[in-house]
Formats: structure tokens, sequence, C-alpha cells
């Protein structure tokens, strides 16, 4: 199954995500830091997060370990895009019920595909994050509507 391209919606998430595709201690090595320092920068309830330099230097080793675009660098380029506030349009909350198990199943699916060789490698960790993403953003939109 092809995988889209999804990436996540905070620094956090993007340094999560290099983590889980990469393995810490790659990343680590990748920017000459701790890998308690990297992991820090992927929890999003930590200030902390890694400097321009840092930020290149993990989109650079997530790039040549998995051939795909660097998601630190999508964050900035989607926030430079869309300053302020995020746009939201509300939707009935079946859709948005709809919506939520499509993405759960796009989880099973992914997860199913690693496993079946019995292991599973850094690209498919990566697919089943991004998948994990979308049902997180589903939920986010849910939460909104919600609140009005």
């Amino acid at each position: 199954m092809m995988q889209k391209i999804r990436q996540p919606d905070s620094f956090a998430g993007a340094v999560t995500l290099i983590c889980v595709a990469i393995g810490l201690p790659a990343a680590a090595a990748a920017v000459g830091k701790s890998e308690g320092l990297v992991r820090q920068w992927g929890d999003p309830d930590v200030d902390a997060l890694p400097n321009p330099e840092q930020c290149l230097r993990l989109d650079a080793a997530y790039t040549e370990a998995t051939g795909e675009p660097g998601p630190i660098g999508m964050i900035y380029a989607e926030k430079a895009k869309q300053p302020g506030a995020e746009d939201h349009k509300p939707a009935p909350i079946h859709q948005r019920l709809c919506d939520l198990g499509k993405q759960v199943g796009d989880v099973y699916a992914a997860t199913t595909e690693a496993l079946a060789d019995g292991k599973v490698n850094s690209r498919e960790r990566a697919a089943i994050l991004r998948e994990c993403g979308d049902v997180e953003q589903v939920i986010r939109k849910i939460k909104r509507d919600l609140r009005g």
C-alpha cells in the first residue's frame, strides 16, 4: 500500500517523527546532543526546542534515511503560509466521526502491513506515526466543533 506523506502539526511532533523514523541515537548524533535532550524536543509539554541549525541537521538525517522531505522544514513552511489562527471549518459530528473511523482504519492498515513480515522497520514506524497524527487532527477538529 502506498502511503501519502502526512506531516505532524507541531515542532515537537516533527522531532518525534524524526526520532521514530531514524532512531533516537541517530537523531542525537545528527545534532551532537544527548538522547535525553532530543527526547525533550519531541515532548509537547516541554518548552525546549532545537535551534535552526539543529533543525536543519535533523531534517537532513531524516531525508537521508527515508527519502522524504524533512518534517521540521514542512512545519516552518506551513506556519509561514498561515500566520495567526488556523482556519477552522465546522462540520457535522457524524461527518467527523466518519473521518475518525477512516483515519483509525488507516492506522490499522499501516500497522497490519508493517507487521506482515513480523518486524517493523523505521519507515513503517514513521508511516504508522503519520497515520496516528491524522487521528489526532480529526480528534482536535471534533473538540473544536463541540466547543463552538
